[in-house]
């Protein structure tokens, strides 16, 4: 029983383990930086990221969570998503994407992350960019939702198209009838000259 206990109290001062002065300093500017920057997206992502990834918030709060809603008064989801939005923007950065033709705030990114697979993002996005360069408003939202509609209804129109072209070879149709029947016969105990069942599969088999 008193093996548990030590293990208990360990875990505790675990948790409790204060930021030493270089984690303080280093919580201060990024704490700095999101007070400074709310309607900034990405400076915010930034700092929360770090604070996540250094577990910054280990001092007074026992998870990242808790630390969001304390302290910013907004859930860990949210945070979770300002984060993600972050790493998009880092990713568009690294294809040589400018500063100005980023998304514009955490909605537009979280449409992009929502709307297509990680390997589209970049390439939606670049398309998004060629539109929005004859468009008067620019980059915006509803640009982007029809970009991602219009690319959702070709693909599964497309897919329909592919489905509907299939047409089954009438050899195969005839196999996959007899093979059909002679499941039945089994299933129900029936009786079956498998050597004419094997002779006309052959043939049919044959016509392909």
């Amino acid at each position: 029983m008193k093996k548990p206990k030590k293990e208990k109290a360990e875990i505790q001062s675990e948790e409790a383990q204060p930021l030493t002065k270089s984690e303080q300093q280093l919580l201060q500017r990024y704490e700095s930086a999101i007070e400074s920057s709310q309607k900034n997206y990405i400076a915010v992502g930034e700092a929360l990221t770090e604070i996540n990834r250094r577990r910054l918030y280990k001092g007074p709060y026992t998870s990242f969570d808790k630390y969001c809603d304390e302290k910013w008064g907004f859930s860990g989801s949210h945070a979770h998503r300002l984060i993600e939005a972050f790493e998009l923007v880092e990713k568009l950065r690294a294809e040589k994407i400018s500063e100005e033709n980023l998304p514009r705030n955490e909605y537009q990114a979280r449409l992009l992350l929502d709307g297509r697979e990680a390997k589209h993002r970049v390439r939606t996005w670049n398309k998004i960019l060629k539109l929005a360069e004859k468009a008067a408003n620019g980059i915006t939202s509803s640009l982007i939702i029809e970009v991602l509609d219009n690319k959702g209804e070709k693909s599964s129109k497309m897919e329909k198209e592919t489905k509907s072209s299939k047409v089954v070879p009438e050899p195969v149709a005839k196999a996959l009838k007899l093979v059909e029947s002679a499941r039945k016969d089994v299933d129900q105990d029936r009786k079956r000259d498998w050597k004419v069942f094997l002779n006309d599969l052959e043939e049919l088999l044959k016509q392909l």
